[in-house]
């Protein structure tokens, strides 16, 4: 089995650097990861900074089922399958959890131009101030959503310029099945996570974006660093 070594970008922003190493130097299984596009893989500590200020990290987790906290400390589940709705999360105000009917993976590998269909149970609560658990009201929705993976381009965001894929997911009304929201996930093997992510509500017309700015290893993931990066955003 080879094995190869994948460098990060043709060009690297400055606040790339501090990973540089860890992203130039990552080994890639040919036949596991990045060359086939599969589902990606993380070490733990692992930290993605983007442009609007998130900052994703990845605190371990094992089969489909991954940990993440943000920069403010909230913790949560995604699955491997990044573009799937957050599984589970708790706050001081609010908590829930996700079942996932169906396969997203079937998107992988992504250079076959996949595409999966799968529909999301919310289960959540939220609460007022100075109210219990037991009293916070419960909601329940369902989510129809449909995956694609399109063709392979090369994408520039703040932390350089890479080859990548966009997965786009679109969300169905489950009673008239219009498209009420369209999500773009550009995903870079080369850093093994997506680099870019554009949102388009079309009840409320709103757009977002967000982009790489850096991917830090543990060591260099401090708070200090990530304040830095950020300073220029």
């Amino acid at each position: 089995m080879m094995t190869r070594i994948y460098s990060a970008a043709r060009q690297i922003s400055p606040f790339l650097f501090a990973g540089l190493a860890f992203l130039a130097a990552i080994a890639i299984d040919n036949e596991a990861f990045g060359q086939t596009g599969n589902a990606p893989s993380y070490e733990a500590g692992t930290t993605f900074v983007f442009d609007n200020g998130t900052v994703e990290r990845f605190t371990g987790g094992a089969g489909n089922e991954l940990l993440w906290r943000s920069r403010s400390g909230r913790e949560y589940t995604r699955s491997r399958d990044f573009f799937v709705p957050i599984l589970s999360w708790r706050t001081s105000r609010s908590q829930g959890a996700r079942v996932v009917n169906g396969d997203p993976s079937k998107v992988w590998p992504l250079e076959q131009r996949r595409r999966a269909r799968f529909s999301v149970v919310t289960t959540s609560r939220s609460r007022g101030a100075g109210e219990d658990w037991d009293e916070a009201e419960l909601n329940r929705s369902v989510a129809l959503w449909r995956c694609r993976a399109g063709r392979p381009q090369l994408l520039a965001v703040p932390a350089g310029e890479f080859e990548s894929t966009a997965i786009v997911c679109e969300r169905y009304s489950s009673s008239s099945m219009r498209v009420l929201r369209r999500l773009t996930w550009y995903y870079a093997p080369a850093v093994g996570h997506y680099i870019r992510r554009e949102e388009i509500n079309y009840s409320t017309g709103e757009h977002a974006e967000r982009n790489l700015v850096a991917a830090l290893p543990l060591a260099q993931a401090n708070d200090a660093r990530i304040d830095a990066i950020l300073a220029n955003y």
